[in-house]
């Protein structure tokens, strides 16, 4: 395993050429790479086990501590609650990536 701060694109392209076996990313990141850049790779879904075994592959906001943190946080997740009951993460999703790659519930 090699960890690196390389930017992604160098990364991936050093997949594509065989310098580096894999490459971990999430699908929707990797969709757009892929068309922006030509790049010719193979992807391959991980199974549940082994996404379970990675963990949830989305992004996180950090929100500071203290009491204006914690009402942040409230109110983002409020938000988010809201935008995905009502069907707007997938709308987006589907609208800007063609397809729907929000997370799906257990």
């Amino acid at each position: 395993i090699s960890y690196t701060d390389a930017d992604l694109i160098s990364i991936l392209q050093r997949v594509e050429s065989g310098q580096f076996d894999f490459q971990l990313i999430d699908a929707a990141m990797l969709k757009g790479y892929i068309e922006e850049h030509g790049l010719k790779l193979k992807t391959i879904q991980l199974s549940k086990e082994d996404s379970d075994l990675i963990g949830t592959p989305y992004s996180y906001l950090l929100i500071g501590k203290g009491a204006d943190g914690e009402a942040l946080s409230k109110d983002v997740n409020k938000a988010l609650s809201e935008v995905i009951s009502e069907g707007k993460v997938k709308a987006i999703s589907e609208k800007y990536f063609k397809e729907d790659f929000t997370p799906k519930s257990n």
